[in-house]
């Protein structure tokens, strides 16, 4: 996880808009997957498809929004069970999304920065690793209720230390115990006013650098 959080903790106190993060991300897209290949990233990518598997379920009954999708780690772990018209991937980096669609051509991307873009609602929205620590909490559930459906999913994922500050509410925040294995997780819950069920929150990985974000918008407020 070294360059991945060294990117995401470069823009802890930077707005998402900087073009210091979409330049620093496509610098190094043409060899970022190759930062990951090893055994534990590997093990946790698993971990990660098994817990989104488990919440969505497959194949996915509805469309995606992959929020910082990268060079296309969902697609690239799940692509079988999401068909490419119920996909959309969207990320800061031109470098990035040139990447994904090298490798999953089949497939839609966006250049745009997620706190502007305006388009479809989904089913199920997504940010895998450190996107969520460029966001403070109400522009990330802005983000939700803008383009998730009622009933509409969401799988979001921060590094903790600063990041989970900026995120979480203080009383989940400061009691978070972290897990030994990718086995021992620890479940907490809190609620996000009235606009989604209680939202479950996990640390995650051994070393507790990563925290799991998810739940389910229930109303139709919009910001």
């Amino acid at each position: 996880l070294k360059v991945r959080k060294e990117l995401t903790t470069m823009g802890i106190n930077s707005d998402p808009q900087d073009s210091h993060t979409a330049q620093a991300y496509g610098e190094v897209a043409s060899k970022y997957d190759s930062f990951y290949g090893d055994e534990r990233c590997m093990a946790e990518d698993a971990k990660v498809m098994k817990l989104l598997r488990d919440q969505f379920g497959t194949p996915l009954d509805g469309h995606l929004l992959d929020i910082g999708c990268g060079t296309g780690l969902l697609l690239d772990n799940m692509g079988q069970m999401i068909a490419p018209d119920s996909y959309l991937g969207v990320d800061i980096s031109q470098q990035m999304t040139t990447e994904a669609k090298r490798k999953h051509p089949d497939y839609s991307f966006v250049t745009q920065n997620i706190l502007h873009w305006k388009g479809q609602r989904f089913k199920y929205a997504v940010a895998l690793y450190g996107v969520c620590s460029y966001i403070p909490l109400d522009r990330a559930f802005e983000v939700l209720t803008s383009h998730l459906t009622i009933g509409g999913k969401f799988f979001l994922m921060l590094y903790s230390g600063g990041h989970t500050s900026r995120i979480l509410p203080d009383s989940i925040a400061n009691n978070i115990t972290y897990p030994t294995t990718l086995e021992d997780i620890n479940y907490a819950t809190f609620r996000y006013r009235d606009w989604f069920t209680d939202v479950e929150v996990f640390p995650f990985s051994g070393t507790g650098e990563l925290m799991i974000v998810r739940g389910e918008r229930i109303n139709h407020h919009l910001f």
